[in-house]
């Protein structure tokens, strides 16, 4: 009995831990210094949700993002401190500035090291090619628009 509650305090605590860890990643990021915004990371009904702007407008349709739990012992190679949001098609990472990450050279035949230069990446995996996008945090730009579902239920 001891070690059943044990193991449901620690899950109660991990959870608790991980609930708010990714938190930092909410705002709106540009793809350059003194571009406007064109990903927004924002939460909807407590799940994080990715919304793209097109066209100087924030999309209705949002994408899933899921918090990957914290990687204490370091297994996974990730900055101490590092958040991941795991999003289709790779992943949204929140980590110390000069931190390294890896990305697979232009040839494809090898890994190349980088380092952050601004704390949020933005990896994307597509087959065994792995990219790196620095994304810049910039100030909230617009609102954003009512989903789909809520909008045809408020007609």
């Amino acid at each position: 009995m001891q070690i059943l509650l044990f193991c449901l305090l620690l899950f109660v605590s991990v959870s608790a831990r991980a609930g708010g860890a990714c938190d930092a990643l909410l705002g709106d990021y540009a793809p350059a210094p003194d571009k406007p915004a064109t990903l927004r990371v924002e939460k909807i009904g407590g799940e994080f949700a990715l919304r793209v702007r097109d066209a100087g407008q924030w999309a209705a349709e949002t994408e899933p993002a899921r918090e990957d739990p914290p990687d204490p012992d370091g297994a996974h190679g990730r900055p101490a401190g590092a958040c991941v949001l795991m999003i289709p098609g790779g992943e949204l990472i929140r980590m110390p500035v000069g931190a390294p990450y890896q990305v697979t050279s232009i040839t494809g035949n090898g890994w190349t090291t980088k380092h952050s230069t601004t704390g949020v990446l933005l990896l994307s995996m597509q087959g065994f090619q792995v990219d790196g996008a620095e994304l810049y945090p910039v100030a909230r730009s617009g609102d954003s628009p009512a989903s789909p579902a809520k909008a045809a239920a408020g007609r």
